[in-house]
């Protein structure tokens, strides 16, 4: 791949990120807000051969409450960074963005967004020979999306086949689409499945969104089945599903700031860079065919999990385990995956003499922000303890050779 990628000469230029949850443009998220622009232009900036950023794309929630003033603060900082005739395209989310009357979805961050920026909240427009399509939560109803959308959003499809045919059809809203990426699945909690079917029938579309604040460079949040979904990340902060179980919010996850630049060339290919704004990191990068959907689709499920490999801890990798005062401090050496995709997580137990498990847990690598540096962590310990074994798993499920460190019998 990294070859192709270097042949890459853009035609088209965006940055996309989600979930920004600003409250006022002098908190932590305002700041975020500004260094992903930042970065987005100094990238643009670099690429003699296309020096353009062509538009910000922003999937919801760009607010806390959706309030006039956060909204108003939102705009500001974006107008403040913003250069030449780079386009602006926002879709504003059902919770975040409305709740601005005691947290209840009253439906007022649509005009309030709308009078402060000038800008429609659904959409259809051109940019770069490709078509940009934005739903918004329906503005009449307290649902997410009503019955009228549907059928636009089909009309607006049908009609960009025509009017940009050949291309990729850029399609984007707050949540992602069911079993799709990850965070879309049930037990993540995070997907709808109202216009799953429209995109069904258009492989053209390449669908854009937040909701879940999983981690981008999670290799599952590109997906590739009748169409291209592209899960967003966020600017304020990570979640993660494991073991079946949402929600969690490990340590660490509010050291998140992350977003896409994606580029497409005249051959309908199009890459995705994804990158940490607090730490100007590339994260991870993917180069997507689309010049023949669907036959040239390469990220499907099936094929990602056979791309992939069990991580691998260096030769001669040893723990460090350390017990004082009824803890357990242990520290894992870095597991890599070969394939060149993050490690998950670390999976620990505790057993006695005889074998028995005394404790279970995971250890997180806060890989959304780093993916180079040893994990450590440090827990109550149960009496009896006699070994500790290690596995490092990828996002995949698959494992690595197991690491193990015995006690000496002084510290059991």
């Amino acid at each position: 791949m990294s070859e192709r990628i270097q042949d890459f000469r853009p035609t088209l230029r965006f940055a996309v990120c989600s979930d920004i949850h600003m409250q006022s443009i002098s908190d932590l998220r305002a700041d975020r807000l500004r260094r992903w622009i930042r970065l987005a232009y100094r990238i643009a900036d670099t690429d003699a051969a296309y020096p353009k950023l062509d538009a910000l794309l922003f999937a919801g929630d760009l607010t806390v409450e959706g309030t006039f003033e956060s909204i108003s603060d939102f705009w500001r900082v974006v107008q403040s960074e913003l250069r030449g005739d780079t386009a602006v395209m926002s879709v504003l989310a059902k919770n975040h963005d409305n709740w601005s009357e005691g947290r209840a979805c009253v439906k007022t961050g649509l005009s309030f967004y709308r009078s402060v920026t000038g800008l429609p909240t659904d959409y259809r427009t051109v940019i770069g020979g490709c078509s940009f399509i934005g739903l918004s939560t329906c503005a009449e109803t307290g649902v997410y999306y009503a019955e009228p959308q549907r059928e636009w959003l089909r009309t607006q499809l049908s009609d960009a086949l025509c009017e940009t045919p050949g291309k990729p059809i850029f399609v984007m809203h707050h949540e992602h689409v069911s079993n799709t990426v990850y965070g879309s699945y049930p037990q993540d909690g995070w997907g709808m499945d109202f216009f799953r079917d429209i995109f069904d029938e258009f492989p053209q579309v390449v669908h854009l969104s937040g909701h879940s604040h999983y981690p981008i460079n999670d290799p599952r949040s590109v997906w590739q089945g009748t169409f291209t979904a592209v899960g967003c990340g966020a600017l304020s902060y990570a979640e993660l599903t494991v073991d079946g179980q949402n929600k969690i919010h490990p340590p660490g996850h509010e050291m998140i700031a992350q977003g896409w630049i994606a580029e497409l060339d005249a051959d309908n290919r199009l890459r995705l860079r994804g990158y940490d704004a607090l730490t100007d990191s590339l994260l991870c990068e993917y180069l997507l065919d689309l010049s023949d959907v669907p036959r040239s689709f390469s990220l499907t499920p099936e094929e990602q999990r056979a791309r992939a490999a069990a991580p691998e801890f260096p030769q001669n990798a040893e723990l460090s385990v350390e017990r004082s005062g009824g803890q357990i401090a242990l520290t894992v050496p870095e597991a890599v995956c070969p394939d060149g995709s993050p490690v998950f997580l670390y999976r620990v137990s505790l057993s006695d003499r005889n074998g028995a498990e005394l404790l279970r847990t995971v250890l997180y690598n806060e890989y959304w922000r780093k993916t180079d540096a040893a994990s450590a962590v440090s827990f109550p310990a149960p009496p009896g303890v006699y070994a500790v074994y290690v596995r490092a798993e990828n996002a995949f499920g698959m494992q690595s050779a197991l690491l193990s460190k015995i006690l000496k019998e002084g510290d059991t």
